[in-house]
């Protein structure tokens, strides 16, 4: 993505960037089995467009228990809720998160992760948080207050340079799995919000704002990362921390941001040219060998600016785009307005 051109001239680490990632995909597509008729009954549009005060969005969840959305914001570091008639509604706030990037649900646990950082553009950036603060935050789905805040920005074995948490995923044990954007470095964060360093690899993985990206896990126990700036993708298994394996793709897609499964198993990936030569697009990758290799089944451009990151809900897979590119290059183009689209 392009560096924000702020006033400390520091060079900002985001990047970036399911309901389906912490189910199994069996269990996920018999819920969303319902959706022709659910659809028919007036359901969810097919766009979404919401307005609230410079939110900036670059997340995106989904509630399946109250059938909404749940959105962060780059600018403001919370999380808001988002209806089907794009009603925005305060959800969590801790007062500490700098900018909110990537959000997941885990039903199961009534619980929203969200990697937070500074990436030098939020209201509440200073000199001694930018490019430092990483982390995640826990909130409970119910009613937002704060479960953990776990600083990523030290953990043991990681790099001592810039770091900027950026998406997560969940497995069904209740652990968190969050890319860094500027190390280059994968971390496990338990239930009980203890992190751990499961992978460092700034070489392979990339780093400075343009390194590992979107994560999804997959029900039969491993992980997806891309990197951003150059779109290739990387099995890691969590029993073996460390090992991580290059997803063998025809062509990767520079830019690629946040991943969600689609109802049918493929693997959605949001494209951008925010800081990489991307084009805003959705690339949907289909494998027949347990992710050791894929190949792109369809590339949809996208008619908004910056697509960031997509979830899957009963009525299909959602993208956002949260007007980003005017908050990041430093032209100061700050706005009201975010699209949730259909894919």
């Amino acid at each position: 993505m392009k560096n924000a051109n702020v006033s400390t001239g520091t060079r900002h680490t985001f990047g970036r960037r399911g309901l389906l990632a912490g189910l199994g995909l069996g269990t996920a597509a018999s819920l969303l089995a319902p959706s022709v008729s659910r659809a028919a009954e007036g359901g969810m549009p097919s766009v979404i467009e919401g307005t609230s005060h410079e939110l900036h969005p670059e997340g995106i969840a989904w509630d399946p228990l109250r059938n909404r959305f749940i959105l962060g914001s780059v600018r403001h570091g919370k999380l808001v809720s988002v209806d089907r008639c794009g009603t925005v509604r305060p959800f969590a706030d801790d007062g500490v998160m700098v900018s909110t990037v990537g959000v997941r649900v885990d039903p199961a646990r009534q619980r929203v992760y969200t990697p937070f950082q500074d990436v030098g553009v939020g209201t509440r950036s200073t000199p001694e948080t930018t490019g430092k603060q990483s982390g995640l935050g826990v909130f409970d789905l119910y009613t937002g207050s704060l479960i953990h805040r776990v600083d990523l920005s030290a953990v043991p074995g990681g790099s001592d340079g810039p770091h900027g948490a950026n998406d997560a995923a969940h497995d069904p044990f209740g652990n968190a799995y969050v890319t860094d954007l500027a190390a280059g470095e994968v971390y496990r964060v338990d239930r009980f919000g203890r992190p751990e360093l499961l992978i460092a690899d700034p070489d392979r993985l990339g780093a400075d704002g343009a390194g590992p990206n979107g994560i999804v896990y997959h029900p039969d126990g491993y992980l997806l990362v891309v990197s951003y700036r150059t779109g290739r993708l990387w099995r890691l298994d969590p029993a073996a921390p460390g090992l991580m394996t290059e997803v063998e793709l025809e062509a990767p897609a520079a830019g690629s941001d946040g991943m969600a499964w689609t109802a049918d198993g493929g693997l959605a990936v949001v494209c951008n040219d925010l800081d990489a030569p991307g084009t805003p697009s959705v690339v949907v990758y289909r494998s027949g060998d347990g992710w050791y290799s894929a190949a792109a089944e369809s590339v949809r451009p996208w008619p908004e600016e910056s697509p960031t990151t997509a979830v899957t809900t009963h009525w299909g897979t959602y993208v956002v785009e949260g007007r980003l590119a005017g908050l990041l290059d430093g032209s100061g183009r700050l706005s009201d307005e975010f699209t949730i689209r259909r894919l």
